[in-house]
């Protein structure tokens, strides 16, 4: 059982290991390392190893650039270069590569290999810490393209892995701007399928680097074929988030991605439509000279769109473009008009532009042979059983 004197020396042993490290003495500090090994205490070994915050003392040595203390630490304590974590559960190397730490990774890599053969320093190259990020991920967000080369020159696959924000190296190194970075990551052989999280792509045009997607396009065009996990294109996310410059170069440079459905059948203007974008609208409806061919997989065109979700700005656009005037009565897959869908979820202000407006067609059916003023009144049947319900009880 150790005594209050001991726990007392255990401290004071601690604090000379950590002077000894900042002050770079391996002298000093390998004496101190071997006395505890020596009294073969467990906890006093432990105490080695862990500082007062849960920094490892191979942690504070990456952090200092040491690479003295480092051979020694290792040298003492090999199986702390992997199972060695901090409160945030980072190894050395996650320190070293945050802090552009070339000598100290290389070192750590090194020796890795050298006490556990590849397969050691494989997993220190991989874990992952509390944020999910690897050492790589640590190293594309702190822009230290040294570190990121010696990373991906030791293993490839953490270049494919997604953190707990569900973002891969790639697509951290577009968030962040850094060209030289995401040019070192493009210019390995990438396997596009094994891409986790949000595409490098969709993270452009989210934060609206639109430099980002021309140095994409010319190092890996491809990459602009993955979708997200609703199915959509950079395309869709662009129109979903009003990104005008993203819209133009994509439009123009990947001209098929306008007429892509995503999973719940819209094309990219569609996605447009339902958000009332209406200067993403004017882009997306130039690539094509006719408009009725602009429908989605219920059969519903950009009128129907924007009157279902009661789009009033882009409404009015389409009643006031002459080019656009062919699509005011055209039915969905289920017969009803733009007349029909303002009607039906009862849009008040979409519903009076179209009434005011010649063109619309009163007397149309729909497959259940029922006009846009059949809903009317069964929209006012059932707002008035409601109110009786509410009234009686």
């Amino acid at each position: 059982m150790l005594t209050q004197d001991s726990v007392s020396c255990d401290e004071t042993t601690t604090q000379e290991l950590f002077t000894a490290a900042k002050q770079g003495d391996v002298d000093v500090f390998i004496r101190v390392v071997e006395r505890y090994c020596s009294e073969r205490n467990l906890r006093l070994c432990l105490r080695v190893i862990l500082s007062p915050s849960r920094n490892p003392l191979l942690h504070v040595a990456a952090g200092l650039e040491r690479d003295e203390i480092l051979r020694a630490i290792v040298n003492h304590f090999p199986d702390q270069l992997v199972a060695g974590e901090n409160c945030r559960e980072d190894t050395a190397l996650h320190l070293a590569a945050r802090a552009g730490r070339v000598p100290t990774a290389r070192v750590l890599i090194s020796r890795a290999s050298h006490f556990g053969g590849c397969n050691m320093r494989r997993t220190l190259v991989q874990v992952k810490n509390k944020r999910g990020n690897t050492p790589l991920h640590e190293a594309v967000v702190s822009g230290h393209l040294d570190v990121v080369r010696i990373l991906i020159r030791e293993d490839l696959q953490p270049t494919y892995w997604e953190n707990k924000e569900g973002k891969c190296p790639v697509s951290l190194a577009v968030e962040r701007g850094n060209v030289e970075v995401l040019r070192l990551l493009l210019a390995e052989p990438l396997d596009l399928s094994r891409i986790e999280g949000v595409s490098p792509v969709h993270a452009a045009v989210l934060h609206g680097k639109l430099d980002m997607l021309k140095e994409i396009s010319e190092r890996n065009p491809d990459l602009f074929g993955l979708k997200d996990d609703r199915g959509g294109t950079p395309l869709h996310l662009a129109a979903y988030i009003d990104y005008h410059d993203g819209i133009r170069f994509l439009r123009e440079k990947f001209t098929s991605s306008t007429v892509e459905y995503d999973r719940d059948g819209h094309f990219p203007i569609h996605v447009a439509c339902k958000q009332g974008h209406v200067q993403a609208i004017k882009e997306l409806v130039r690539q094509w000279p006719d408009p009725m061919e602009l429908i989605n997989q219920h059969g519903q065109n950009i009128l129907h769109v924007c009157t279902m979700h009661g789009r009033i700005e882009a409404v009015k656009y389409i009643l006031g473009n002459a080019d656009l005037e062919k699509l005011i009565n055209e039915k969905d897959n289920d017969g009803n008009t733009p007349l029909h869908m303002a009607t039906l979820p009862w849009h008040p202000v979409a519903l009076l532009h179209l009434l005011l407006d010649k063109r619309v067609d009163l007397e149309l059916v729909n497959n259940k042979c029922l006009t846009a003023l059949d809903f009317a009144v069964e929209q006012t049947r059932r707002t008035d059983s409601r109110l009786q319900k509410v009234c009686t009880n």
